[in-house]
């Protein structure tokens, strides 16, 4: 591979989407700095946090970028499961999918586990290096504006660094940072969904002869509510137990509500699970105000710069579609920088942009399909896309190669343009 460039490309966020996004830039430039703002401490695993689905696109991605990696989730607690066999998914109208083996798989581990393993597998990089506690709180903008030419973040002790850049990833999980610089000023937002959602999520420590019968379950809301539920094993003797609903319906973070909230769900799988478990290791809350989606181009933003994960679309955590889509950004920036020449920068990054907001918006119709579920009835979508959906379904339970299809959509496989990522690859 050629280098792309002599500069310095600082990446903000050690999150998935940098962490990937570093690794990629690795043979393309001398130094790759990731800013974090927390300390290493991100990467422990008793740390709580968001949950963290890893569907088979996401898994597929991930072994493109760092093969092998299924053993090291698998040394690192995590379980492997079959897409189709081991995960049950619940439609209280139509009923659960049967379970048949597909063949592509992903593992259950917990997001922090997975945020290590990865970070582990970026750091091997020798010209990656990470800094930590370090707060970015503006872009630096040189040539009146139209371009980034670094970052001015804020150490604990109040100093202020700053770092100069050819190319500047922001990671960072919000979009104020890059809005801030935009060239013409605040683009409308592309879509909005799920305002106002509520999780609560908690881990349990079983034995590991614990069996429920699956290795993961989701449970989708009835029509007219939002109440929805995932359980997942993360471990070896690790469940994850997510909850949620629109905020006027969320669920409290504290033990009796957690389970009253399981047993109200339109299935009652989850809540069923619940009554076998102990007490739970963690039990945390979270509100997203909303899934957002700002499409960006290069018209938009000065040259130097590039949005991906969150920074640009930040969907909600249930199934993991955001967590996926951070992975294949990472390979869809591979894949321009190593087709553009040497010196291309900005022509990867149009190039990046141009193809982004395709698998973007897949995955954004993808959740735009399930948030209908849960929308009040006045915000609901058409009945004649609920009844096609409610079709698919239907045909999924019967029809073995319908149900492989709706899988492959739901784990968003085969959206990244070169075709690179494939099921099979990651066996």
């Amino acid at each position: 591979m050629h280098k792309m460039a002599d500069g310095r490309a600082v990446v903000i966020g050690a999150g998935i989407a940098g962490l990937c996004a570093a690794r990629v830039l690795a043979p393309f430039f001398p130094k790759v700095v990731i800013v974090e703002r927390d300390g290493a401490e991100r990467f422990d695993d008793a740390r709580p946090g968001m949950p963290g689905f890893l569907l088979g696109g996401g898994y597929a991605g991930l072994s493109e970028l760092f093969p092998g990696i299924g053993a090291d989730l698998l040394i690192a607690g995590g379980v492997r499961f079959d897409a189709g066999d081991d995960i049950r998914l619940e439609s209280p109208e139509i009923g659960a999918l049967p379970p048949r083996r597909m063949g592509w798989a992903s593992y259950g581990v917990t997001r922090p586990t997975l945020e290590r393993v990865i970070a582990q597998r970026t750091a091997r990089w020798p010209n990656i290096v990470f800094h930590h506690n370090r707060r970015v709180t503006a872009l630096r903008l040189a040539e009146g504006g139209a371009r980034v030419d670094g970052i001015r973040c804020r150490l604990p002790d109040g100093t202020v660094e700053h770092l100069d850049a050819e190319l500047v990833i922001d990671a960072s999980g919000r979009p104020d940072l890059t809005l801030a610089c935009t060239r013409t000023g605040d683009p409308a937002p592309a879509g909005r969904l799920a305002a106002g959602l509520g999780l609560a999520v908690a881990t349990f420590r079983l034995p590991a002869t614990f069996n429920p019968g699956f290795v993961g379950l989701a449970t989708l809301p009835a029509p007219r509510s939002s109440r929805c539920g995932t359980v997942l094993r993360v471990g070896e003797e690790r469940w994850q137990v997510v909850l949620a609903a629109r905020e006027d319906e969320r669920p409290a973070a504290d033990e009796a509500s957690f389970c009253e909230f399981a047993g109200t769900l339109p299935t009652p799988a989850v809540g069923a699970f619940l009554r076998r478990t102990r007490r739970p290791e963690q039990l945390g809350g979270y509100r997203l105000r909303e899934a957002i989606w700002h499409r960006l181009d290069e018209s938009h933003l000065p040259a130097g710069l590039l949005p991906v994960g969150d920074t640009m679309c930040r969907l909600d955590p249930i199934f993991g579609q955001g967590l996926t889509v951070a992975i294949l950004q990472a390979l869809l920036l591979r894949n321009v920088l190593a087709a553009a020449p040497q010196g291309g920068t900005q022509l990867a990054i149009r190039r990046f942009l141009e193809r982004s907001n395709v698998l973007v918006e897949r995955a954004w119709e993808a959740a735009a399909t399930r948030d209908a579920l849960f929308r009040a009835p006045a915000g609901a979508p058409s009945p004649q896309r609920l009844a096609a959906q409610d079709d698919n379904w239907r045909e999924a339970r019967r029809d073995p190669a319908a149900h492989e299809a709706l899988l492959r959509q739901f784990h968003l496989l085969g959206l990244v343009g070169d075709e690179t990522v494939s099921p099979q690859n990651a066996a």
